[in-house]
């Protein structure tokens, strides 16, 4: 009997060494996955992320475009536009609490993500509101609430602009193109030479991160090293695609003035890159707009607080209804 649990006490001693030692290989192998190939390591992480906010991707092309979106949730369909040098994946953590309510559709806005990026194509707002238009056609939606931020906000409220029999609804999240607003300190650092928005390198990478939040996500020190290195790779594109919008500009102040579309606007009252005076001027404009200002929060609200910048769009949408 004694030599019998003396035998069982080992053999406890042995499994438990094995499942350690296999613990520690497996967490070895994957910090040497993530060593040797950071960009496969990304694209994992980003689909657990996907699939925890109820999306997945899809591919869809059309007059000569291959457009990469997410989709999911039910409802009324909500077409959700990112800022610059952004992609679609900005938007999966406010569609978590959004999805129950709205199909969500997300894409990749051409020059962007893993949608074409052609050096030799214009990416002014008037181009990109015509490319977002022949996506929502080829994608059959006829009538569709539209919302976005930064320049996805600028192309979101001009597309509104010019396509009211097809907008529901507008949400503006820190956009651009509000040309009365005052100087944000991004403009003025601009406005001496140094371009915070088109990072060449690592650490300009990490200021431009930095400025866009009040308190910036936690990210992985591999997922921050491959996307300062991707970026930095599609530096050129990213300048070619912010001097056609520097140098046509569409201003939100002439596109909505007096439009009757039911537009929030939220702004985060931190905001460094476009001043939180916008969203005062954008309210005055319109008869069915409301400004909401964030606090403590910086350029990308759906980012910096999902959860609250979904309560605030559900209870907008509970009162226009």
């Amino acid at each position: 009997m004694r030599s019998l649990k003396l035998y069982e006490t080992k053999l406890m001693e042995k499994l438990i060494l094995f499942f350690v030692i296999a613990l520690v290989s497996m967490v070895a192998l994957m910090m040497i996955v993530v060593w040797l190939f950071p960009g496969q390591a990304f694209n994992w992480a980003k689909r657990i992320e996907w699939t925890r906010s109820g999306l997945t991707e899809k591919n869809i092309d059309f007059n000569g475009l291959h457009i990469s979106y997410l989709t999911g949730g039910k409802g009324d369909p909500l077409l959700l536009l990112h800022g610059f040098a952004g992609g679609k994946e900005h938007w999966i953590w406010v569609a978590k609490y959004l999805g129950k309510y709205f199909r969500i559709i997300a894409p990749d806005l051409p020059g962007f993500g893993s949608s074409t990026s052609n050096v030799n194509l214009n990416y002014t707002v008037e181009e990109q509101v015509n490319r977002v238009y022949a996506f929502s056609q080829a994608l059959g939606l006829k009538l569709f609430h539209i919302g976005g931020n930064s320049m996805g906000g600028n192309i979101a409220g001009v597309f509104a602009a010019c396509y009211p029999e097809a907008t529901i609804s507008l949400w503006l999240l820190d956009p651009g193109g509000v040309e009365s607003a005052q100087a944000s300190e991004g403009d003025i650092l601009m406005e001496k030479g140094e371009d915070i928005l088109v990072a060449k390198n690592p650490e300009e990478f990490e200021r431009t991160y930095d400025f866009c939040f009040v308190h910036p996500p936690k990210m992985p020190g591999f997922v921050k090293k491959y996307l300062s290195e991707k970026t930095a790779a599609g530096s050129e594109l990213l300048e070619k695609i912010h001097n056609d919008l520097s140098n046509h500009p569409a201003p939100l102040e002439s596109a909505l003035h007096k439009s009757t579309i039911p537009t929030l606007i939220l702004w985060g009252d931190q905001d460094r890159i476009t001043h939180v005076s916008g969203a005062s001027i954008l309210e005055s404009l319109m008869p069915k707009a409301r400004a909401i200002v964030m606090n403590n929060i910086g350029h990308i609200p759906m980012i910096e607080n999902p959860e609250l910048a979904a309560k605030y769009y559900l209870e907008f949408q509970n009162k226009t209804q």
